[in-house]
């Protein structure tokens, strides 16, 4: 007698997966053994697997949302002239645009863990649960919220696991402010400084600005850049730029913020004219600036030294406006803390407005003073407006990855989660946002969190 083994079945069925594509089974095929599993875990399978592969719209979503975004990229440009003209509804359009893309790709993040989540939805966390309870809140529907909070809950635990690294890292950024501001630094002779300007003949004889770190040195030669050829815009053979190479003589010695403050605290102390010309240089300097940041320095620092007291912030306010020249008795300002700092062998500072105030987040850039005796020009060249738009792009990526990182250093994450989590932190919180706005004006609607959001990116 012949034996033959024969196998039949559906196309596409997988060996050990009753409930596997390209079915699934309903409720009544399973198996009673399979139902009592169920029930015993305290499971119930309230999404049926075809949904949780049901992507297709989804992704087409996706593909449509980043064909707007380069739609809209293209109506940028012509509004801005290349980016060369600020057009508030024009940026605002963009922004939207890329919104959408990433509100798209949560959306099929979410339609993938959604089988997950809610096979979980008899045996979860007093946390998560909470977390579940705080989502409906929101106005999530009950789906949606067991989604985010299946999804919060495994973020949680990827950073716990980093948790350990990144308590060291912010111990040590912690312990390295401190440090920078009581040590003095000394730049070696053979580091080669940059100044960014629009000027064709940009000396040393002057106080100048300066960058030496290669993502430093981006920032100005394209965010700086742009700012320049925007105010020269309307000049008469204006909009060049010149990047000018500076040398060093003999190295930089950089005084710390404390040994700068401790110079300026003795000569308002010892010079009662400069102490009042600097009294009038801060009420003056109130609300000239662009950010609130900024403004708010200098209303504590004029209330400070009317109190007669010298301190760091101070300091600071009198640092971050040097720049500005058009400020009363700013010569004589400006000049007196710099002979002040020379006499004490110092040839530069810290530029703590770049540094902390004005967005840049540069890491190292300085005011030098001393450029006469121990600097010179090595090179000087034009910088081309390709050149430009490249080092913008590539500035303003490092500043939004530092906008992120005390958010997510707050959670005690590290490394590249670091950066994931902070950028799904700021979507979220302009999501939060527009649905809020949303019920602000329509108190009596009955939409989930996710169809308000659905109809705000609509076209």
């Amino acid at each position: 007698m012949d034996y033959v083994l024969t196998h039949h079945g559906i196309l596409g069925m997988k060996w050990g997966k009753r409930n596997g594509p390209p079915y699934p089974l309903s409720e009544s095929d399973k198996s009673v053994a399979e139902k009592k599993t169920e029930k015993r875990n305290g499971r119930t399978l309230t999404i049926s697997r075809d949904k949780q592969y049901d992507t297709n719209e989804i992704r087409r979503q996706i593909r449509n949302a980043k064909k707007e975004y380069l739609e809209e990229k293209q109506q940028y440009r012509k509004k801005t002239l290349g980016g060369l003209v600020y057009n508030k509804s024009a940026y605002d359009a963009l922004a939207k645009a890329g919104d959408k893309i990433a509100w798209t790709k949560e959306k099929l993040s979410n339609e993938k863990v959604k089988y997950k989540a809610a096979i979980d939805k008899g045996s979860v966390s007093a946390h998560r649960q909470k977390l579940i309870d705080g989502y409906i809140k929101q106005g999530m529907s009950e789906q949606e919220a067991q989604i985010a909070a299946y999804k919060r809950a495994r973020t949680e635990k990827i950073l716990a696991i980093t948790a350990g690294v990144a308590i060291t890292a912010i111990t040590a950024y912690v312990v390295k402010n401190q440090i920078d501001k009581r040590v003095d630094k000394f730049i070696p002779p053979t580091t080669l400084l940059q100044n960014i300007s629009a000027n064709s003949n940009k000396g040393v004889q002057d106080a100048f600005y300066a960058s030496m770190t290669e993502m430093d040195n981006a920032k100005y030669r394209g965010i700086y850049a742009r700012q320049l050829q925007l105010g020269n815009l309307f000049v008469p053979g204006g909009g060049h730029i010149f990047e000018t190479k500076i040398g060093i003589k003999d190295g930089l010695k950089i005084a710390s913020e404390k040994n700068a403050t401790d110079i300026l605290r003795d000569l308002v102390n010892r010079d009662k004219s400069y102490a009042s010309s600097l009294n009038d240089y801060l009420r003056a300097a109130k609300g000239r600036y662009e950010s609130d940041k900024q403004n708010n320095l200098m209303r504590k620092a004029s209330a400070y030294l009317q109190k007669g007291k010298i301190n760091s912030t101070v300091y600071r306010a009198l640092n971050v406006s040097l720049s500005d020249h058009d400020l009363q008795a700013s010569s004589k300002v400006h000049a007196g803390l710099y002979n002040a700092l020379k006499s004490k062998g110092y040839d530069a500072i810290d530029d703590v407005n770049d540094r902390i105030f004005s967005g840049y987040r540069s890491k190292k850039p300085l005011i030098v003073f001393n450029g006469a005796e121990k600097a010179h020009v090595v090179s000087r060249r034009l910088v081309g407006d390709k050149e430009i738009g490249k080092n913008f792009v590539k500035g303003y990526r490092d500043i939004y990855v530092k906008t992120l990182i005390p958010q997510a250093a707050a959670t005690q994450s590290a490394s590249v989660g670091i950066v994931i989590y902070g950028k799904n932190m700021l979507n979220k919180r302009k999501r939060d946002k527009v649905v809020a706005q949303y019920r602000k004006n329509h108190p009596e609607t009955k939409l989930s969190y996710n169809e308000i959001l659905d109809n705000y990116y609509k076209r």
